[in-house]
């Protein structure tokens, strides 16, 4: 009897621990948040406007083009990805996040490593900044504010999100020299070929560009993970509306129709083409 009741109770212990790990990983509140907040609004090329709230030790960003919102702050800075309207959402932790991963299910989380240096300082939109570029040749280059202070893990956070390097600071403004023009083949079955993860602009191109900021009283449950939502394993899921996704699968089930109905055109013509000269 003894023995059964030692079995039970480091059964009911070990469950008890698992649920309380659980909870914190996916319920933890951020922590105490007061004082002032800065809301930037920024277009960023890749994936259109957001609100970025941000304090030392949190950050939240809301999609006003596709609707997601994303969440990580202290303590433990776990990623959250939620669609209120759909209650659904993604978590996982910092280390395993990237920009990327919201609209390409096969990308990893990886991480802009691009080495950067302070080559000046200066001000925009009544915020000053610092300008970081690889060289100073280099036509690339990242304004990132001085006056918004934030901790290592928010600035890492941040740079994940826009695929940046991480200097430390919130970017305000990237422009980026892709280099000379790319190409992708001869086009034929283009649509079964194309790399979804591949980038082909070239050029300079302006990554982001901050259109207005403020200070605003800094609120903890605008840095909270929200509770009772569906978890789902795909980040692009969340990332995507219904409606989004439904568009997206009828244009790629169209531009694969069209690129075979062309193929097939084209087989027929030089056939009848073929059949006409050996008549002739």
């Amino acid at each position: 009897m003894p023995s059964l009741l030692r079995n039970f109770s480091r059964k009911a212990m070990t469950t008890g621990l698992m649920a309380v790990h659980a909870c914190l990983f996916t319920c933890a509140p951020a922590g105490a948040i007061d004082g002032d907040a800065w809301l930037l609004n920024q277009t960023f090329t890749d994936r259109g406007k957001a609100d970025i709230i941000v304090t030392s030790d949190a950050v939240k960003v809301v999609s006003t083009d596709w609707g997601y919102s994303l969440v990580a702050a202290a303590p433990d800075w776990t990623v959250h990805c939620f669609r209120p309207e759909e209650k659904i959402e993604w978590y996982g932790p910092l280390n395993l996040f990237s920009g990327h991963m919201l609209f390409n299910p096969v990308a990893v989380a990886d991480r802009n490593l691009t080495r950067q240096m302070p080559l000046g300082q200066g001000s925009q939109h009544g915020l000053k900044y610092t300008r970081y570029a690889p060289n100073r040749s280099s036509l690339s280059l990242i304004y990132a504010a001085d006056d918004i202070k934030i901790s290592a893990h928010a600035s890492e956070f941040i740079s994940r999100f826009y695929d940046f390097p991480d200097v430390g600071k919130i970017p305000i403004f990237c422009r980026t020299d892709r280099g000379s023009g790319r190409v992708i083949g001869d086009g034929k079955g283009m649509w079964h070929h194309i790399e979804l993860g591949r980038d082909l602009r070239n050029g300079i191109t302006i990554e982001l560009v901050t259109n207005s900021w403020k200070k605003v009283a800094a609120k903890s449950v605008d840095f909270s993970p929200p509770k009772g939502f569906t978890r789902i394993g795909d980040l692009t899921q969340v990332a995507y509306s219904k409606k989004q996704k439904k568009d997206m699968n009828e244009a790629m089930n169209q531009f694969g129709f069209v690129s075979e109905q062309d193929d097939a055109a084209k087989k027929l013509h030089l056939k009848t083409n073929g059949e006409k000269s050996g008549a002739k």
